[in-house]
């Protein structure tokens, strides 16, 4: 499946913006991850994070909120994108690659924007990743009905639930939405803290 998503995404350097979202507003504030500070202020996730896993990172962009950081992400160009940057990350086909950093290595560990383009096994298998290289998570989802497509992914929301616990995760009490774009019909983003244990 991981090879079907990173055709989708890996659409050469050239795109690199475009195809992680900065292309319609390539604004200081959205390379600095102001988005994200606003999930994080919501969700009392207090920054800079000390040891940052970004999976899923795009451009890098939310290397600005961490004092350590680290980006893997399927697209080859948005690597390339983020080494411009000097932004230390590499190029992962998916979640069995995760496997090879040490158990506890980050602080966090952030899928942003990358469970809405993913199926339900895909989403295990990071999460098992992901409750051995951090105590906490921050992962979203579109919910409602699963959709076919690498663009968008919904994730019923139980479910969901189900496997962060199953991954040996405890959900924080408090998620945050956010609406990817203008408009009410708009897709919106459900933010999860996990904390392992």
């Amino acid at each position: 499946m991981a090879n079907i998503h990173a055709a989708y995404w890996d659409r050469g350097l050239a795109q690199v913006e475009r195809m992680t979202g900065l292309g319609a507003s390539p604004t200081p504030a959205m390379l600095a991850g102001a988005d994200i500070r606003d999930v994080c202020r919501r969700l009392a996730i207090d920054l800079p994070i000390d040891r940052l896993l970004d999976v899923g990172c795009g451009t890098g962009r939310l290397s600005a909120l961490a004092v350590s950081y680290f980006g893997v992400d399927i697209s080859a160009s948005a690597i390339a994108y983020c080494h411009q940057r000097d932004i230390g990350a590499a190029v992962i086909e998916g979640p069995d690659e995760l496997a090879t950093i040490p158990d506890n290595a980050f602080d966090w560990v952030w899928a942003c924007s990358v469970f809405t383009h993913i199926d339900r096994p895909e989403q295990q298998a990071y999460l098992a990743q992901f409750a051995r290289l951090a105590p906490r998570a921050l992962v979203d989802i579109l919910p409602g009905d699963a959709g076919r497509t690498a663009a968008r992914w919904g994730c019923d929301e139980a479910t969901f639930r189900l496997d962060l616990a199953a991954a040996g995760f405890t959900i924080a009490p408090q998620t945050c939405d956010v609406v990817d774009g203008a408009g009410t019909s708009a897709p919106r983003h459900r933010y999860f803290i996990g904390v392992r244990g």
